[in-house]
């Protein structure tokens, strides 16, 4: 089954996993990077791993191409060994302007992959013009990583524009293309605040041409998370 925690307090992690001692070699740690304002504490997560026996599998769709570097990630950023990562994924249509996905990971858990889904090469294949846009994003990544240093600095440029807007909460880090912005006092529903943010957000598209959108996650009624604008 699968286990809540909350992502704010990595201890509540290790609460669970403690609870399922005697599962630990069928338990999945899942661990997300998001465009949240939060980043799991990883050097903690790795001991975790370790001790409790289980699978880290890490979900890199909006850090791949953004962190680190050579932008190859959250264990680049973090200084974490790749090695101790059982399986890392990510989607290629942030960063690499295509679409589609990739996983890669130790051997035996490859392996187990292309064995279990070799009936989708052919209809879930993608097609050559996107896979070639896709392969000449990375080797622009590859031949000219200064583009990340300058996307940090436009990342902490946006950051602090974005500080100090009344009535709204700034969420997220500075050194991240992906900001929310919630109000800075609920209304008591999550309607009317959907519905303020959803006002907001026309305003500014348009007014400024901009194209923000108004979020609520759909599990947010699980993670008490608010509303926000990315």
């Amino acid at each position: 089954g699968c286990k809540l925690w909350s992502v704010h307090c990595i201890g509540s992690i290790e609460s669970v996993l403690s609870s399922k001692a005697d599962m630990a070699e069928h338990n999945i740690l899942l661990n997300r990077s998001t465009k949240r304002d939060w980043f799991f504490q990883y050097y903690y997560m790795v001991k975790l791993k370790y001790r409790y026996k289980v699978r880290l599998f890490l979900e890199e769709s909006m850090s791949f191409g953004v962190l680190g570097e050579h932008g190859k990630g959250v264990t680049e950023h973090f200084g974490v060994n790749i090695d101790d990562i059982d399986l890392i994924s990510a989607n290629m249509e942030n960063a690499l302007a295509s679409i589609g996905g990739f996983c890669c990971g130790r051997s035996f858990v490859i392996d187990h992959q292309r064995l279990s889904g070799q009936g989708y090469c052919f209809s879930a294949s993608l097609p050559p013009m996107l896979a070639a846009a896709a392969i000449e994003a990375l080797n622009i990544m590859e031949e000219d990583p200064s583009i990340f240093t300058v996307l940090r600095e436009k990342c902490q440029h946006v950051y602090k524009a974005l500080q100090g807007i009344p009535g709204l909460k700034l969420v997220g880090e500075p050194f991240a293309p992906a900001f929310h912005l919630q109000l800075e006092k609920s209304s008591g529903s999550r309607v009317s605040d959907m519905q303020l943010l959803r006002f907001i957000v026309d305003y500014v598209s348009l007014m400024f041409l901009l194209h923000p959108r108004c979020l609520l996650l759909p599990c947010c009624h699980l993670q008490k998370q608010r509303p926000n604008v990315t």
